[in-house]
């Protein structure tokens, strides 16, 4: 399974620390959406044929909005 950002072979080791992590399982099923990139982020909506009114990310209103933007790289999440 390739994942955000992920080098071949470097997934297997990344997906046994995540569920060995100790945390409720719903914290751990949205780790493994976010690192399959299998999060409902607009991007994603978009391409299933969602019609939305634009593909912003809510937060900065500044680029399209995906997991690996939510999470990684917009300035407004950055600051929480």
């Amino acid at each position: 399974m390739k994942m955000i950002g992920s080098f071949e072979g470097e997934s297997d080791k990344v997906f046994t620390e995540l569920w060995n992590i100790r945390v409720i399982l719903k914290a751990q099923l949205f780790g493994w959406k976010l690192l399959l990139d299998k999060l409902p982020t607009k991007d994603k909506l978009s391409v299933k044929g969602v019609q939305l009114q634009h593909s912003l990310c809510e937060l900065c209103l500044d680029c399209e909005e995906s997991a690996s933007h939510l999470f990684f790289s917009c300035i407004m999440s950055q600051n929480v």
